[in-house]
């Protein structure tokens, strides 16, 4: 996403993100965190029980979709229920002469998942290396 994009949406991420965190913690909620609870207690220990918001946008030139939001409630192995987020800091990289502004676990060529970029500073889905052309 070009930086320009980046800046204008970055604000209203901000707020649907506080809306989010806002909606989950209400009383209207309570009867979805009662829900999730009672399913984390019914599970095996080895697993854990997620519920995700997540905002993302598809692109149809890359064919993949890119979150830009996650956030949602989880349950403890105690069985009480949090807030959690699976973002990622934004991370500017420069792509053919052009900064573009990706999560730090996202290629900015492929919008697929890259992790760990200085211990793999090649992106399996792209043919992008991190320090040679992004």
């Amino acid at each position: 996403m070009d930086q320009s994009t980046w800046d204008d949406i970055a604000p209203q991420l901000d707020e649907i993100s506080e809306e989010i965190e806002r909606l989950l913690a209400s009383d209207e909620a309570e009867k979805l965190r009662r829900l999730i609870a009672k399913c984390g207690q019914t599970i095996s220990e080895d697993v854990s029980v997620d519920l995700k918001c997540t905002l993302s946008i598809f692109d149809r030139n890359r064919e993949c979709s890119l979150a830009l939001l996650n956030l949602g409630l989880g349950v403890s192995e105690s069985g009480e229920v949090y807030l959690r987020s699976g973002d990622s800091s934004a991370h500017r990289y420069v792509v053919d002469g052009e900064i573009e502004v990706v999560p730090n676990d996202i290629c900015p060529n492929s919008y697929h998942e890259w992790g760990f970029k200085f211990e793999n500073p090649q992106c399996s889905h792209f043919d992008a290396e991190l320090g040679v052309n992004c």
